[in-house]
């Protein structure tokens, strides 16, 4: 009788460096792989009652399982695409198909824990099993010092520790075949469309040049890493408005890419090392990989008012029509305003525009940091749980971290990031006849009011 096994893709869309599906091939005579849309997901927050996923994440999204069917079709296969509850119809088919196991990448975080939890469960009562794997950081859990509820909460600490003493393991290669069903024949299902599964909302034109899928995602880090306009300008670049850095993160997000791929082709190929960038670039990994160990440490912590610190601002309130101001880029501060536009459009914006809008929220409008770590799950096409809340903790100064730098001067900032106001008059329309010096007089007109 031939073993049969299903992979369950979740943020883990690629073939390249993917150990559920690598376990799978070499466990199993046939391998069916399914990607499910949650309802979960896509519904509005309980909380703030904002949609937890937005046009831009989702449009990216779509692309980037497109993508993933079009490459498994590569390989002599076929990815089934469903609509619902994962744990209902990955144990439906588990009962039709008799499988083995169900492969699939281990998630941390509440909903996603939830589900694959009440899974497992259901197939324990029909004698299968889940086979969980890796493949959300740069480095292996297991290769790590220390076990994850003793991680250090300090940044500094974690980078000490880990960075000259453990080694990132090598990617897994991208699988030639993938090996079908034989005989039987099974509904593909169809990608559903984007207004259904948004309750009717219709997809606004694409103002971003980012598009997904792991082919555009490698194709990404090659030219980034070829240092031309990539790896070579990333510390001078990092920090500015436009988007000049990898613009790899989306894809990192929803798994397109491994971060192991990326570390190899960016930190180890003698030919690709570009000194202090390739060293700034790898502490972006790192940051990334610390702040998911702090969503597995620290667990719901992290979405609550008091953070991983657990000690609740009162200065912070549930603003609404402030927030709204933010969300809108209405504020009358025309850096904000331009990045929030931006971001609005293409669900995206740079690090440094991101810790600017954050700041402006918390530390001058007031406003919960909890709006606008949900706002930017809604909007944000490298939207990841652990990477976003753990971001917004650490600009509202509830981390763990003995030291959280994050109340930012906007008049200087935008001065010395959008010196001629170029950003700020693309993406702020009621500014494209200031001149840079009256754009700077709004800054120092308002730090005198202040």
């Amino acid at each position: 009788m031939k073993r049969t096994g299903i992979v369950w893709f979740r943020s883990d869309l690629r073939l390249h460096d993917n150990e559920a599906l690598h376990e799978a091939i070499h466990a199993c005579d046939q391998v069916i792989p399914v990607y499910v849309f949650e309802p979960i997901f896509l519904e509005k927050s309980k909380r703030f009652g904002m949609p937890r996923m937005g046009i831009n994440r989702l449009r990216f999204l779509i692309e980037s399982v497109e993508n993933l069917r079009e490459n498994i079709r590569q390989r002599g296969n076929e990815l089934l695409i469903r609509v619902g509850p994962a744990e209902d119809i990955i144990f439906d088919l588990a009962q039709q198909f008799r499988t083995s196991w169900v492969f699939c990448n281990r998630e941390r975080t509440r909903d996603e824990v939830n589900i694959q939890d009440r899974l497992e469960k259901k197939l324990w009562s029909i004698g299968q099993e889940m086979r969980f794997s890796r493949g959300k950081m740069t480095y292996y859990t297991q290769d790590l010092p220390f076990p994850i509820t003793q991680t250090p909460d300090s940044f500094a600490t974690f980078k000490k520790e880990v960075e000259n003493f453990i080694t990132v393991r090598p990617p897994l290669a991208t699988p030639k075949t993938i090996p079908a069903l034989a005989e039987q024949t099974i509904e593909a299902g169809e990608i559903p469309d984007p207004a259904y599964l948004l309750e009717g909302v219709v997809m606004a034109t694409a103002q971003s040049e980012i598009r997904g899928g792991e082919t555009q995602g490698i194709a990404r880090l090659e030219e980034f890493a070829s240092g031309s306009k990539g790896i070579r300008m990333y510390d001078a670049w990092r920090d500015g408005l436009d988007d000049k850095t990898s613009l790899i993160s989306a894809y990192l997000s929803n798994g397109s890419l491994s971060p192991k791929k990326v570390y190899e082709a960016v930190c180890t190929r003698k030919d690709r090392r570009f000194g202090d960038d390739s060293t700034r670039f790898f502490n972006v990994l790192m940051w990334r990989d610390f702040l998911r160990l702090m969503g597995k440490k620290h667990g719901d912590k992290i979405f609550q008012p008091g953070g991983t610190n657990g000690i609740v601002r009162q200065d912070l309130v549930e603003d609404w029509s402030s927030f709204e101001t933010w969300r809108k880029g209405q504020t009358g501060v025309p850096v904000i305003d331009a990045c929030m536009r931006k971001l609005n459009s293409t669900g995206f914006i740079s690090n440094r525009a991101r810790k600017l809008v954050s700041s402006y929220l918390i530390n001058d409008l007031s406003v919960s940091w909890l709006m606008g770590a949900e706002y930017f799950e809604s909007v944000l096409i490298d939207y990841d749980p652990c990477s976003n809340y753990g971001n917004w903790n650490y600009a509202a100064g509830v981390d763990s971290d003995t030291y959280s730098e994050v109340v930012l001067n906007i008049g200087s900032q935008a001065k010395k990031l959008d010196p001629d106001a170029s950003f700020t008059r693309k993406w702020a329309k009621e500014y494209r006849s200031f001149s840079s010096n009256q754009i700077q007089q709004l800054y120092d007109r308002a730090e005198m009011a202040i």
